[in-house]
């Protein structure tokens, strides 16, 4: 699993090994995560429940590693019900293989995925169904982009629990995002950089010299 990402992906690199992490989806399905739990999506944005919704939207955000089903937590969309999630510390972009994996409970119902940008213009990318929880944006998106929001729309799909069961919601590679906050750089109306803004630049630094190799 691990050695068939790199290989299609030898430009890779792993932020540490402690990071990267192997996880369980509620069939048993390894899935591998070279960002471990950084991959996964960070806060809810919208829930739009569709018929028969239940359960809490916050629980789509993080995995229950193929724990005994009665104790998942998981939100259901509903039928023809939505979510949309965001990406903080890391982004969705495109590598060679899968970009995004949907961890949901039971049979994996017909859901369309979208993404964004800007939370506003949305790129449909296609959807999961039956057996395939993965998805390939490459052909929708141009190399090198990110893309911080995450759409899931159940397609009225009707069985024994009606509506999408989301666990979590992974970019498999995808981008680590590095923050600097504008306002502990300048104070307002300035031009001159703040001492602490000085010491954010050289922590920033700090860390991007510790990324082996990459693209900015």
């Amino acid at each position: 699993m691990k050695e068939a990402f790199y290989k299609a992906n030898p430009s890779w690199f792993a932020l540490t090994e402690s990071i990267e992490d192997v996880y369980i989806d509620y069939r048993l399905e390894m899935v591998y995560l070279p960002m471990g739990d950084i991959s996964f999506a960070d806060s809810l944005v919208a829930f739009n429940p569709g018929e028969e919704a239940g359960n809490t939207p916050k629980e789509a955000l993080g995995p229950s590693q193929g724990q005994d089903p009665r104790k998942v937590e998981y939100v259901n969309l509903g039928l023809d019900g939505s979510i949309v999630v965001f990406f903080e510390d890391n982004a969705i972009t495109d590598i060679n293989g899968l970009d995004i994996y949907v961890f949901e409970l039971g049979q994996i119902e017909p859901t369309r995925l979208s993404i964004s940008k800007d939370g506003q213009n949305w790129i449909d990318v296609g959807q999961i169904e039956g057996g395939t929880a993965g998805l390939d944006i490459a052909e929708f998106v141009k190399p090198g982009e990110t893309f911080n929001y995450l759409k899931l729309k159940d397609l009225k799909t009707y069985s024994g629990i009606p509506g999408a069961d989301i666990d979590a919601v992974a970019a498999i590679g995808g981008a680590l995002r590095l923050n600097l906050d504008s306002a502990v750089l300048f104070e307002t109306g300035k031009a001159d950089l703040k001492p602490e803004g000085l010491e954010a630049i050289k922590e920033l630094s700090e860390q991007l010299v510790s990324i082996p190799k990459g693209t900015i």
